[in-house]
């Protein structure tokens, strides 16, 4: 991967955000559907992507972990790269393959993690009214009662660096997992090594010094965007 410093990480976000907020219209914050304001040292998802592409930073491919319904910015940043998408979801599976229509891609029906074990995958309705607005794994099975547990089925989560995966040197990795990105890191092994840039999207709840101690161990290019 490319020997990139944090200075030149603290730098290039200033260079995307001029030291000012980001506008909600213009990424990070119409994400978040309001649910809290931006720190003015970080950028949108989209105009970080559009940084990296003019600072000549290579990207051979994209590692998407937690795609769900699909990740437009990478597809709009980069349309001709393949993208290696991983989501256990299947109600996600027909919104993937439309939003990735046009784009080469690998859709695998999996969820990493930091060990090879079976656990459980459980389908929540915040509205209580049983349509699946997120998912989380866990290590006992809750009961499913249709409306705010949708639904529960025994997975397997495995590392990715015991999957026969191929994926080339400077890949871009975007992990979005609720909570259990560093999970996931860990279970990249030396292969976090081999990615040129590491996006974690993570709730202001989650930003720990645990994701960025777990990077810094393989890797010089961290980018958080709290969303």
């Amino acid at each position: 991967a490319l020997p990139i410093s944090m200075n030149f990480l603290k730098r290039l976000v200033e260079s995307v955000t001029h030291g000012r907020r980001v506008p909600d219209n213009a990424g990070a914050g119409a994400e978040a559907g309001g649910g809290g304001a931006v720190p003015s040292c970080f950028p949108s998802k989209d105009s970080f992507l559009q940084r990296i592409i003019a600072a000549g930073i290579p990207v051979s491919e994209i590692v998407d972990v937690g795609v769900r319904e699909g990740t437009f910015e990478l597809i709009a940043n980069f349309p001709r790269h393949r993208h290696h998408l991983f989501e256990p979801e299947k109600h996600c599976y027909g919104d993937i393959a439309q939003a990735y229509r046009d784009v080469n891609h690998v859709l695998h029906a999996k969820a990493l993690g930091s060990i090879d074990a079976l656990c459980y995958l459980a389908s929540f309705a915040l509205g209580n009214d049983g349509v699946p607005t997120h998912s989380g794994i866990v290590s006992e099975a809750p009961r499913a009662d249709g409306r705010s547990v949708v639904a529960v089925e025994a997975f397997r989560i495995e590392r990715f660096d015991s999957l026969r995966i191929a994926v080339t040197d400077n890949f871009l990795l975007k992990v979005d997992v609720d909570g259990l990105d560093t999970e996931v890191l860990k279970g990249f092994g030396d292969h976090l090594r081999r990615a040129s840039v590491v996006i974690i999207e993570a709730t202001a709840a989650l930003r720990s010094e645990e994701h960025t101690s777990e990077l810094q161990s393989h890797h010089d290019l961290v980018c958080r965007l709290l969303l």
